[in-house]
């Protein structure tokens, strides 16, 4: 079994939209980005190490010319690994989308509300050309998915959209709560998770009188080191919400990833991290042992940067 569930291949940074809540607009501009023969030689890379996924991300991928190419490369290698394009949606085509359903196995599309939502949210004249996008990739046979970013704008309309959706035959649905970047005063965007949890329970019940049942797992870790990221210059994260100068490490330019994950201190040391284990050590970090913690998220929300980075390097 593989050791690595998902790699997230940042393609670009560039994004024709501007939503306000986007992690990765924050960053600073990225230069020395990897050219075409980089990209693949990643991608050649890290088939060796069979994870489930691999995901082309962004900014918006599709405004990298050689998007095209850089997923045929990946299928041409031959291995089974599932290919997924995030999204937002606006730039796909009826002439683009019989190629991008031919080279990725799961296309994921944004959109955040009906129409004076998610145009609210993510721009004017957006809602229109991402239902046109779901029409194109479902009609030569794409598996679409719809990505929701969930706050409390979106919140309450929730429901509604999940059944406009699912009568558009869009029937694949992600739901994803907002991440903060940073340590913020501005509550008016976060979200109890209950709420999201009663919403969600209270749609399939009224809608396909589906009861969904609540299990609880002790699970004290979220998966980190079971991922790895790629950024446009080739540096390398374990997460896009750990991209922590001090936890970067190394850059595809200058060693194999393949190497790297199998052996980096951080990234086997993140594999075998049990929250308990951190919360021990850490006070702040005791919080992570109520259900369904993230810790990059957790780190970011509550400005906790140095105290994790002094905990993993040590």
């Amino acid at each position: 079994m593989s050791l690595l569930d998902t790699f997230y291949l940042y393609v670009t940074q560039r994004c024709n939209l501007d939503c306000d809540y986007c992690y990765f607009k924050v960053r600073s501009p990225i230069s020395n980005k990897l050219s075409t023969t980089e990209m693949i030689a990643v991608l050649q890379d890290v088939s060796l190490l069979k994870p489930k996924r691999v995901v082309f991300t962004g900014g918006e991928p599709l405004l990298r010319k050689d998007l095209i190419q850089l997923g045929q490369a990946f299928k041409d290698i031959g291995i089974e690994i599932r290919s997924c394009l995030q999204t937002n949606g606006t730039l796909i085509t009826e002439k683009n989308a019989v190629r991008l359903v031919k080279y990725f196995d799961e296309i994921r599309i944004s959109i955040d509300g009906l129409e004076p939502i998610n145009d609210a949210l993510r721009g004017t004249g957006t809602f229109k050309k991402v239902m046109n996008a779901f029409w194109y990739i479902n009609q030569v046979g794409g598996d679409p998915r719809a990505f929701i970013t969930v706050s409390s704008f979106n919140l309450p309309y929730l429901k509604e959209l999940m059944l406009f959706l699912l009568n558009h035959g869009i029937v694949k649905i992600h739901l994803s709560p907002l991440r903060v970047m940073e340590k913020t005063s501005d509550e008016t965007v976060l979200f109890k998770r209950e709420e999201l949890k009663r919403i969600m329970v209270e749609f399939w019940r009224e809608t396909l009188g589906i009861q969904l049942k609540s299990e609880k797992k002790e699970e004290f870790n979220c998966g980190v080191g079971k991922f790895i990221t790629v950024y446009p210059d080739g540096s390398i994260y374990p997460c896009h919400l750990l991209a922590f100068p001090k936890l970067c490490i190394g850059n595809v330019k200058e060693v194999r990833l393949s190497d790297l994950y199998l052996h980096s201190y951080l990234m086997n040391k993140l594999r075998k991290l049990d929250f308990r284990e951190l919360a021990q050590c850490k006070e702040c970090f005791k919080g992570l042992l109520c259900e369904n913690q993230c810790l990059g998220s957790y780190t970011r929300e509550r400005g906790l940067k140095e105290q994790l980075v002094d905990f993993l390097i040590d």
